[in-house]
């Protein structure tokens, strides 16, 4: 049973100086048990956390627009770009654990004999360090921009109960934790996914105003550090882009561009051709009916034919085509030099190589399919992977690709 339990939970939400908010959290728990067989045990929790938000609606220049609304020039009228971010987000929590127990020495009420039995005091400190990113940019009203990063690490305690009694034995204590945090700790987990979209500005010309086609990209990062019992395996990192391409064109708005197609598809021509029988049948008076109110043959008025409008109708019955490409690609890179480190945004500390062309997506072959020797080279040299370089440069990793190419039409 614990004899004692405390908790405080602090929250704190304020605007900041900046344009955006900031918001803190603090709580604290400590539980203490013994009984017969437990001197004491002793737990104590602390969590914190401190998060940014900045959310903006930047504004929109439009530096052509003084030149009209001409749908000629409309490509360059319509030109945008934005003055800011639209979103900042930076969120960090720690979680720290700290526990201290012994056993209680029984040995004279079990054997009668009081021995000297040395009982120590077991110790376990856990401090985890979660960290989330978030930035969002429009540059235009077609481009838009996406990150999103966490990282997972630790801040190491030495070892030994906490004493702060001893001045000297606190004091490097507390040095060697300040210097921990001050170095964002030992992380441990690393991963972001970046996304891009561009639509490409086709309505903007009058003779492809028709047709509509984006490109979006996703690429991810991950990076898994080494069991710490067990360096010598190395690092894990792996990464995928998924790049597709989307294209639609509605052929019904191609047709309207011809006059007489658009009377086809709307059925204007139909229309004022009935009407030009029904004005030929009033036309026709009743003498020229025989005794039963039917029309001789040679006064019936003709049937409505037209074999232009039906052969152009049933070409035109493809109202819109879809098509769509995507490409997906990864690579999985273990056995890493222990000597790198994932410390800013997934670059070591030197921002060397592989981690820049691997950052964003790209793994063995380049985007058009071709093989990035220059990558395996690199991948390959001394103190980038445990392994020894190849005799052929190849990537020293398990590679993964997908495509799909999809289209569709659309018939009413």
């Amino acid at each position: 049973m614990p004899e004692a339990a405390e908790t405080a939970v602090v929250g704190i939400l304020w605007p900041s100086s900046i344009r955006g908010t900031c918001a803190a959290n603090f709580a604290y728990t400590e539980n203490y048990q013994r009984d017969i067989n437990t001197e004491f045990n002793l737990r104590r929790n602390y969590r914190g956390g401190l998060r940014y938000d900045f959310t903006n609606r930047p504004k929109e220049v439009k530096p052509f627009a003084w030149m009209g609304r001409s749908k000629a020039i409309r490509w360059l009228t319509d030109f945008n770009f934005y003055t800011g971010l639209k979103q900042v987000s930076v969120n960090m929590a720690m979680d720290r654990t700290y526990e201290a127990s012994r056993v209680r020495n029984n040995t004279a009420e079990l054997l009668g004999i009081e021995t000297g039995v040395l009982v120590s005091t077991q110790v376990l400190k856990q401090w985890n360090w979660n960290r989330d990113y978030v930035v969002k940019w429009d540059p235009t009203k077609s481009i838009r921009l996406d990150y999103n990063g966490r990282a997972t690490a630790l801040v190491g305690e030495p070892i030994g109960v906490i004493d702060r009694n001893n001045a000297e034995s606190y004091a490097q204590y507390r040095d060697t934790v300040l210097t921990n945090i001050e170095n964002f700790g030992e992380v441990t987990t690393y991963d972001h996914t970046i996304t891009a979209s561009y639509k490409l500005p086709l309505d903007k010309f009058p003779l492809l105003d028709f047709t509509s086609a984006d490109i979006r990209y996703k690429g991810t990062y991950r990076w898994d550090r080494a069991p710490f019992s067990q360096d010598s395996l190395g690092h894990t990192i792996q990464n995928s882009r998924d790049i597709t391409l989307n294209a639609q064109a509605s052929l019904k708005t191609l047709y309207d561009k011809v006059p007489f197609l658009k009377d086809i598809n709307s059925g204007k021509r139909k229309r004022e051709a009935m009407k030009e029988l029904e004005k030929k049948k009033k036309e026709i008076e009743n003498e020229d009916r025989d005794g039963f109110g039917n029309f001789d043959d040679d006064e019936k008025p003709p049937l409505y034919i037209d074999p232009i409008s039906f052969v152009l109708k049933a070409m035109m019955s493809v109202k819109s085509v879809n098509m769509s490409y995507s490409r997906n690609e990864g690579l999985l890179l273990p056995g890493l030099s222990v000597d790198r480190k994932a410390r800013y945004a997934g670059f070591d500390e030197a921002l060397r190589v592989p981690w820049t062309a691997l950052l964003g997506g790209p793994p063995e072959h380049g985007f058009a399919g071709q093989p990035n020797r220059r990558l395996c080279r690199r991948c390959c040299q001394p103190r980038v992977v445990v392994c020894q370089p190849l005799s052929e440069p190849d990537l020293p990793g398990e590679l993964y690709r997908d495509t799909q190419l999809a289209r569709s039409t659309r018939t009413h």
